[in-house]
């Protein structure tokens, strides 16, 4: 269950990568977030850009992804976020491959990682504390910057 939440707050934040969306505070309003999980083969739109892309979805050229459990959050039905967990990139780090859906239309991918500190991974280890209880540092990338892709070796976000 390493895939975790985007909105966490009171965290440091790296400025590695910094993007705002502008979304209307009543999209929100009076809907219940429901999270589930689901395989790759669910998520057709994800599962094409992954094997459009997978020279840099495999152990040896970058980034290994767990696709057996998705975590989806949806907001309604025109607002959905995936989350894939990124497979031993970076000793004690969680890291996950985000695409955020809003009316039909996926975004470009972004990769969030959490950092936390030496503390807040014990007790989360040890089932002391939750993830809703979070120290430590979130840093956003772009896939991009993330592989250290030139632009020689852009990736299909299309």
């Amino acid at each position: 269950m390493a895939s975790m939440f985007l909105f966490l707050g009171g965290c440091q934040k790296d400025e590695a990568f910094n993007v705002r969306r502008k979304i209307a505070s009543s999209v929100f309003e009076n809907l219940e977030p429901v999270q589930e999980y689901v395989s790759l083969s669910k998520v057709l739109t994800l599962e094409r850009f992954l094997r459009k892309n997978r020279q840099y979805f495999n152990n040896r050229s970058g980034i290994e992804l767990d696709t057996s459990m998705i975590s989806v959050v949806k907001f309604g039905d025109d607002h959905k976020t995936y989350s894939l967990n990124i497979l031993g990139r970076k000793e004690g780090a969680i890291q996950n491959l985000i695409f955020v859906e809003t009316n039909g239309v996926i975004s470009k991918p972004n990769i969030i990682e959490f950092q936390g500190t030496r503390k807040f991974v014990e007790d989360f280890n040890n089932r002391m504390v939750g993830f809703e209880k979070f120290e430590g540092t979130i840093t956003q990338f772009t896939l991009q910057s993330f592989l250290n892709a030139s632009r020689d070796d852009l990736i299909d976000c299309d």
